[in-house]
């Protein structure tokens, strides 16, 4: 992997908008007594549960 191929926050929040399907194939953290703060693990920092209600606002989408 070339390091312009690392995805980072900013750039996840960016690619989201408009999809109702979004499979992510990498790293995460989860949070058993938090699991809002569970999240995927990118170049940058955590993009949160929380952060994935927040953007993705229109339906459907689930978070499994």
């Amino acid at each position: 992997m070339q390091p312009e191929d690392i995805l980072d926050y900013y750039e996840l929040e960016a690619e989201l908008d408009g999809y109702d399907l979004f499979h992510f194939a990498g790293h995460s953290d989860y949070v058993p007594d938090a699991p809002s703060e569970s999240g995927l693990l990118l170049s940058d920092g955590k993009f949160t549960v929380d952060r994935f209600r927040q953007e993705l606002l229109h339906e459907p989408y689930a978070i499994v």
